[in-house]
């Protein structure tokens, strides 16, 4: 195949995606959700799906959290202070992949997306930022071929953080900082 495209077979591209997505509602009676809804500072927060992950061998997990932290070491060597935000890092980052079952992993992101693609063609694109804030707006991705059974296919690894994030930590601080501006309002009278 050699990276061309053969018209007489189908294509394939299969994602497994994994991390914080948007505040979502609660389940209706008999609905059954992959996503973790939760609060901080009784604030909803953005749901984490995860649990898709947790039923991969352990090998594979292990595997896969050594290629996620080696994206942090890339972020952090090829940008200076990536990240720099230690409230978001353990508010988010850690909630997620303690629930992914690796609580001590040094990785920064906040959502994972894993590509298995064959006999695709990507059309032309502009990725556009996940988040906007300083230092929280990249994406490392790490993408290879692998043959099986003559067929060659191409996984791309995607680590990012995600504006839904960021979002909801600057609604955190503002309460934060509200309620702060109360409590010297209220000494001070």
């Amino acid at each position: 195949m050699d990276g061309k495209i053969i018209q007489s077979s189908g294509s394939l591209d299969i994602r497994f995606r994994f991390g914080f997505g948007p505040v979502e509602r609660a389940a209706k009676d008999g609905e059954i959700w992959d996503v973790q809804r939760w609060k901080y500072n009784d604030r909803e927060m953005p749901t984490i799906e995860f649990r898709h992950f947790t039923y991969l061998p352990k090998s594979l997990q292990y595997q896969l959290f050594q290629v996620f932290e080696s994206g942090q070491l890339f972020a952090e060597a090829s940008m200076h202070n990536m990240f720099p935000n230690n409230v978001r890092t353990n508010v988010f980052a850690k909630r997620l992949h303690a629930a992914l079952r690796f609580p001590h992993s040094r990785s920064k992101f906040e959502y994972y997306d894993i590509v298995l693609s064959c006999n695709l063609v990507l059309m032309k694109h502009i990725d556009t930022k996940n988040d906007h804030r300083k230092r929280y707006n990249i994406c490392v991705v790490y993408s290879f071929y692998q043959f099986i059974a003559c067929v060659q296919y191409k996984i791309s690894m995607i680590m990012t953080t995600r504006n839904t994030v960021g979002c909801a930590l600057n609604i955190i601080q503002f309460y934060i900082v509200l309620l702060l501006y109360q409590n010297i309002s209220i000494k001070t009278h």
